[in-house]
């Protein structure tokens, strides 16, 4: 009998606790099923309950959580470039609480396993609210709320001297 892998998925189990202990939680997406796993700890970053000690959805459960459209796309093309040269990938975006609808922003990082023929298998990594900083925090949301004033000013024409001037709102 081959122990092999009961005691690789013993340890890889011990590794997530650990992680979680810390408040990273842990995601795996198999791209040929469209599954997107979450553990407990990853539900509760967004706010989510998870009944089970796992959430199992489709990538677009991703999607709906995510605040910034132009963040899915960076994501879908780090992802890509990680696929492409099987190298980690690292990302912070804002994205919404499914119950407080809070803005919070995450780190998320990420790799890709391959299978024997070198197609790729799956996708996982680890999430966590990096958020807590206060002024950091608030200088993210500036940043964010500004992004999407001056994504509304450039479809209308206009954008004011303010932001040109100074980036910033508050004149």
């Amino acid at each position: 009998m081959n122990l092999r892998r009961p005691i690789a998925n013993f340890f890889f189990r011990i590794y997530v606790r650990w992680m979680e202990l810390f408040g990273w939680g842990y995601w795996a997406y198999y791209p040929a099923t469209d599954r997107l796993i979450w553990t407990r700890k990853q539900c509760q970053i967004y706010g989510m309950l998870c009944e089970k000690s796992v959430c199992v959805d489709g990538y677009e459960m991703f999607n709906r959580v995510v605040l910034d459209d132009g963040f899915r796309e960076r994501a879908r093309h780090a992802v890509e470039m990680s696929q492409k040269t099987h190298a980690d990938f690292r990302q912070q975006f804002p994205a919404r609480n499914q119950v407080t609808q809070e803005i919070i922003f995450v780190e998320a990082r990420g790799e890709w396993v391959f299978d024997k023929h070198g197609a790729p298998y799956c996708l996982h990594g680890f999430n966590r609210r990096i958020d807590f900083g206060g002024k950091e925090f608030q200088q993210k949301l500036d940043q964010l709320n500004i992004c999407r004033i001056i994504g509304e000013w450039k479809r209308d024409g206009h954008i004011p001297e303010s932001i040109l001037r100074n980036g910033t709102t508050r004149g």
